[in-house]
């Protein structure tokens, strides 16, 4: 495999509220040595496409997971892109209803066992799993969630399947964090700085993934989306990988570029970087996770405050949300930190 570049690209969903928690996920593909950014975005650019699908479409949704999304509309353009791309690397899933098939691959039939296929780590204050009740909820969360057009998602999963072959690309890996309102806020207490704890969880991503496949591989580059005014990611990378030595490649307005020459590295951190598929994919992963995360935590407070309407999490309407769950969390004896986030 030393005649093979690993792309990984990171993104993440939830940065923004007060409620609810942080997911970050990864994509990891394999690619020729020599590829770089442009040729694999000419490769897919066909059948990963950044669209919401039609009655005749014979592509899988890869993109923005802003584009993709539409509260209004439900989950189901985002969860047949992410269940079809989880099909590529875990034969079947999303496929034991497909019309013909004599021996259908066991099919993960919730939250919790889909969660198994991407390596997903829970973490909450202690860096333990989170024993929150609307957290252990979730994993027993139905998945597929919404009705998907299951001829229109064999086809396309085998035909996608068949293209990435002839272009010599492999997706190999899907990982997760899920970061609670807890784990955030005693890294807030800590550090003072939401922007450090993205970039840290981020970060320990990408350290795994150059553990993984940095002896069996030739290259590894790392697609980052940047977040807020940062552009300096060289302490942090410093910080959160001390035995490999990062110098700094370029830092211009749009991206900041690091890398290191043993193992054999590059990581970039791009404003709007999740145009670029690999980042694009962990983006919609991130956001799926963060709604099914949700609708656990929204049906939980339902059924201690009747009535109440469901929040994203967001500021001005989790203020309102708070207010409303605020008596029902002292009776639960829930306190506060464990399901507000301070930033």
């Amino acid at each position: 495999m030393n005649d093979r570049k690993i792309l990984v690209g990171v993104d993440e969903a939830g940065y923004g509220p007060n409620l609810g928690p942080l997911t970050i996920s990864a994509s990891i593909w394999s690619v020729p040595l020599d590829t770089e950014e442009t040729d694999f975005l000419g490769a897919v650019a066909d059948f990963l496409q950044p669209k919401p699908l039609s009655a005749n479409s014979r592509h899988i949704p890869v993109g923005d997971s802003k584009l993709l999304y539409d509260r209004s509309k439900g989950l189901s353009t985002l969860e047949f892109g992410v269940l079809a791309m989880a099909s590529l690397i875990t034969p079947g899933v999303g496929m034991k209803a497909v019309p013909g098939m004599t021996n259908p691959p066991e099919f993960p039939t919730t939250l919790g066992e889909l969660s198994q296929v991407f390596g997903q780590s829970l973490i909450n204050g202690e860096g333990e799993i989170d024993q929150t009740a609307w957290y252990r909820s979730a994993e027993c969360l139905a998945v597929p969630s919404t009705e998907l057009p299951i001829e229109q998602f064999a086809d396309a999963v085998a035909s996608v399947s068949e293209l990435l072959a002839a272009v010599d690309i492999q997706l190999i890996g899907l990982r997760s964090r899920v970061i609670t309102e807890s784990a955030l806020n005693a890294g807030l207490e800590r550090s003072g700085s939401k922007g450090h704890i993205l970039a840290a969880h981020t970060l320990a991503i990408v350290s795994e993934c150059i553990e993984e496949y940095a002896a069996s591989s030739g290259a590894i580059e790392c697609f980052c989306d940047r977040q807020g005014g940062r552009k300096n990611y060289l302490p942090i990378l410093l910080d959160a990988m001390p035995e490999l030595w990062f110098s700094e490649l370029a830092q211009a307005a749009h991206r900041s570029s690091y890398e290191c020459q043993s193992p054999r590295t590059k990581i970039h951190f791009s404003v709007g970087g999740d145009r670029f598929p690999p980042t694009a994919l962990a983006s919609m992963l991130a956001k799926y996770l963060r709604e099914r995360y949700m609708q656990a935590f929204n049906a939980f407070w339902l059924e201690h405050c009747h009535g109440i309407k469901p929040t994203a999490g967001y500021p001005v309407d989790a203020k309102r949300f708070a207010g409303q769950i605020g008596p029902a969390a002292e009776k639960l004896d829930l306190p506060r930190e464990m399901w507000w986030r301070m930033k």
